[in-house]
């Protein structure tokens, strides 16, 4: 520097001019990477900017090259250099640092980190990352194909707050065809997304529909998947469908107002899967998860999911396999789980809680067959027209009815009935159906005398092999209620070891015309009625169904309207002493198995009148000799 004169920047000095047109040169010109300014501050030159700035390989010494600008570099082996001479640099093929200009100051200069630098922060870098898997025979890949082993929506432009429209951003990133992450966000969506890539994985966040949704390509559902293997989880779909029904929801969750159905609408999905989400607010009779289609949507799963507030139904499938397992069903418009005619066999539903649907939170429809209900909890506390928590549907004349269906191991709770009549509140109501089980249940109910367990009312199907045994009943009106509207045949309807701990009767029949001809009719027994009136008729008759009661305990037996116990045939009355528990009846038995050593005492003793009997010989009914007169 000419003067230094250390005058302060702003300086008008004149000398000061001067030093300051001696540090433009340096810092321009100067192939030095820094330069001293007048004020004693070492600064960058525009060298040392370069050589600071991102380096990248233009080509090799072996096959030369024309350099241009110090940012290029050419490979020797590992190494990087650059040219810190005089541009353009020509290199010949074949050549090396040491026989094109040597290396150092204004020749060649090893540039390999910056270069490794500048590489590792370009949009590649992570190409050139290793990366080794854990576990024993795992394969080593990059970073970079590890990382797009997935995609999110933030990749396609996806904003997440739950104003910005960012439906084309998901649509983008499931068309990769990888799994996609939506990162937690809240994405706003206006028109259906459609999933066709097979395997396909899309979780973590919530999808809520705009209120000018339509999408008439996915059915009016958020997501329309024609593909197999798709898993749907840990993810909240707010419908904002219209309300509608006779529910009012309106005091748990805002009404929605969008034109969308529902949340997941599958058509080809053949062993997908949905698991850990939340569904609420359906549009009016549609569903949150729709299975549509006959036998298109093979084994299906819904696993640990919530379905809450919606004006429509929760999982609705015609195909085979669908397994729901694990999940909340609360508060629906419409049938919670619908298992729908046409398709639906061999499904399950275990270990969920089903609550306050309208229509059946649990529905197996016409047809429906093969269909497994254990091991769930139910509770109702609104009760309106066809609410319960399993209906065995038959609506429509010449549907086949269902068959094949076993509700085995749930608990059922019946707290509050708000209407009248017999259909209104029942737990089971079965309209049709042959080879149906019920077995193993307890059903408690905290509130209205007129609730009811099972509710038989053939409306269009028969009713054949009903099997209703060993469930516990406590509380309520009846155990289990029979109507006949249609003269639909009845034949082997059995009631058998249950605990009936009720109010008043365990089986009351209603308005039964004459059936079709019957092998075996109605069954009671060996079932306990501690506190109750055990069957009773309420006119106008009992028809023609054959009756059969055995070993049953109940302190008052069956009570007529203007039928008699004279009218029933296939007849042995049997049943629990008050006192100690022994078989009593009027007569040795003439009917049933029993085993030697039995006995049963005498309903009315009477001086010079047999005490009762013991079976000498096990048999059908065995030999029997009375144990003497009083």
């Amino acid at each position: 520097m000419t003067f230094n004169t250390g005058n302060p920047i702003g300086s008008t000095d004149a000398r000061d001019r001067l030093d300051n047109s001696e540090n433009l040169d340096l810092a321009v010109n100067s192939l030095s990477p820094t330069f001293v300014d007048r004020l004693g501050v070492t600064r960058d030159t525009l060298e040392g900017i370069y050589q600071k700035s991102a380096y990248y390989r233009a080509g090799t010494f072996d096959a030369g090259y024309t350099l241009t600008n110090n940012r290029q570099t050419l490979a020797y082996g590992n190494v990087e250099y650059s040219w810190s001479g005089v541009f353009p640099k020509a290199v010949p093929a074949g050549s090396t640092p040491a026989t094109s200009g040597g290396v150092g100051a204004g020749a060649w200069v090893d540039r390999t980190d910056l270069t490794l630098r500048s590489d590792l922060a370009s949009e590649s870098g992570s190409e050139l990352v290793g990366y080794q898997p854990a576990g024993t025979g795992a394969v080593a890949t990059t970073v970079q194909s590890k990382l797009r082993e997935t995609v999110s929506v933030k990749d396609f432009g996806a904003v997440g707050d739950g104003v910005a429209d960012d439906t084309e951003a998901i649509q983008k990133a499931i068309n990769t065809g990888k799994d996609v992450d939506l990162l937690g966000l809240t994405l706003k969506i206006s028109y259906g997304v459609l999933v066709n890539t097979e395997g396909q994985t899309i979780s973590n966040g919530k999808i809520v529909s705009s209120d000018s949704f339509s999408s008439a390509a996915t059915g009016q559902f958020q997501f329309k998947i024609t593909s197999k293997r798709v898993v749907f989880q840990n993810i909240y779909f707010d419908i904002n469908g219209l309300a509608g029904g006779y529910q009012n929801f309106s005091a748990f969750i805002a009404n929605g107002v969008s034109n969308c159905n529902g949340a997941l609408l599958f058509n080809g999905g053949h062993y997908s899967s949905v698991k850990n989400c939340y569904f609420t607010r359906t549009y009016v009779g549609k569903t949150a998860v729709s299975f549509f289609g006959v036998d298109q949507n093979l084994y299906t799963t819904v696993d640990k999911c919530a379905f809450e507030y919606n004006y429509g139904g929760a999982v609705f499938t015609q195909s085979a396999g669908l397994h729901v397992s694990n999940c909340v069903v609360r508060k629906s418009n419409d049938a919670g789980i619908a298992f729908n005619t046409g398709g639906a066999k061999h499904g399950s539903v275990t270990g969920c809680h089903v609550e306050d649907c309208q229509y059946g939170g649990i529905a197996v429809e016409s047809n429906a067959h093969h269909i497994t209900i254990t091991g769930n909890t139910f509770y109702q506390t609104l009760f309106g027209q066809n609410d319960c928590s399993i209906l065995i549907s038959s609506f429509v004349a010449g549907n086949a009815s269902c068959y094949s269906v076993s509700i085995s191991g749930n608990t059922f709770n019946a707290y509050k009935a708000t209407g009248t009549g017999d259909i209104v509140v029942s737990s089971i109501i079965v309209q049709g159906g042959t080879d149906i089980n019920i077995s193993g249940n307890t059903y408690f109910s905290g509130g209205d005398a007129h609730n009811k367990f099972v509710f038989l009312l053939p409306l269009f199907g028969e009713l054949n092999n009903i099997n209703i045994s060993n469930n516990t009943i406590t509380g309520g009106r009846i155990g289990a209620l029979y109507t006949n509207y249609r003269s639909s045949n009845i034949d082997k309807v059995v009631f058998s070891n249950n605990l009936y701990d009720g109010g008043i009767e365990f089986f009351r029949a209603i308005g039964i015309p004459s059936l079709p001809t019957q092998s075996t009719g109605i069954i009671f027994d060996s079932n306990i009625m501690p506190n109750t009136t055990g069957i009773m008729f309420d006119g106008p008759s009992a028809g023609n169904v054959k009756w059969t009661f055995s070993k049953n305990y109940t302190p008052t037996w069956t009570s007529f309207g203007d039928s008699s116990l004279g009218k029933l045939t296939n007849t042995f009355n049997i049943r629990y002493s008050d006192v100690d528990g022994a078989w009593v009846s009027n007569a040795a038995p003439t009917k049933l198995a029993w085993k030697a050593g039995d006995r049963v005492k005498t309903i009315t003793p009477s001086v010079g009148q047999p005490k009762g009997w013991v079976c000498t010989v096990a048999g059908t009914p065995g030999t029997w000799v009375s144990e003497g007169n009083l």
